[in-house]
């Protein structure tokens, strides 16, 4: 809900501050097959390298290719996933993958998905040395990092970005966007009214909660 902020109390203006919230989205790739993988090509997601083999080892990275290449998908989801057919689809030793999630979603195609929502997971690189199989890109894309935009009135005051648990804020100046690059938790953030003027203040609160002199942005 907006919240009634009253400038001072010499003033019968009063300031109304709006948040609107974008939701984070995380980054996805597409792996997509023309026919089956061959014996020791591979798949690397950020880092980790997945070997396709005919019969498997007690390796981790190696996966069972399949009768067919919907078969070595359903394989490698597995193997991602460390989900169903341990020992029998992808090596027993296998362990998940920490920064990805996968899901096969046709006979040849399988998208992964970035965990951690946010514009960091269009940086987790996708490579392959498939003889039938590429992928979209080679890095995972569309990933969209959460978003505050604070506003009082019809003055923007700062658009908060919000990823994976650090606030970075950026300043508006009538509609264009300087990066100061200032990261501030929110305890540590305070948006009021100037008690001398009708100026919105953004400042950087001290420990103890006093408002230091770090007055980061001011409008009139």
């Amino acid at each position: 809900m907006p919240e009634q902020l009253g400038l001072n109390s010499a003033f019968t203006t009063v300031a109304v501050q709006t948040d609107t919230y974008t939701k984070a989205v995380a980054a996805t790739g597409t792996l997509t097959f023309t026919g089956n993988a061959l014996n020791n090509e591979t798949v690397t997601i950020d880092g980790k390298v997945y070997t396709f083999k005919t019969a498997l080892s007690d390796v981790d990275g190696q996966v069972l290719i399949g009768a067919t290449a919907a078969d070595s998908i359903r394989n490698l989801v597995a193997a991602i996933l460390r989900g169903d057919g341990q020992g029998m689809f992808y090596a027993t030793s296998m362990k998940q993958h920490s920064t990805v999630l996968a899901a096969k979603t046709s006979d040849t195609t399988m998208v992964v998905t970035a965990v951690t929502p946010g514009s960091g997971g269009n940086s987790i690189a996708t490579t392959e040395t498939l003889t039938n199989a590429s992928w979209g890109g080679g890095t995972l894309a569309g990933g969209i990092t959460a978003a505050r935009f604070v506003q009082f009135g019809f003055r923007a005051v700062a658009i908060i970005l919000r990823n994976a648990g650090t606030e970075t804020i950026f300043y508006s100046f009538d509609g264009g966007v300087t990066d100061h690059g200032l990261v501030l938790t929110a305890s540590e953030r305070r948006i009021e009214p100037d008690q001398y003027s009708s100026q919105i203040h953004l400042r950087r609160v001290a420990g103890g909660g006093a408002t230091n002199n770090v007055d980061v942005m001011a409008w009139g």
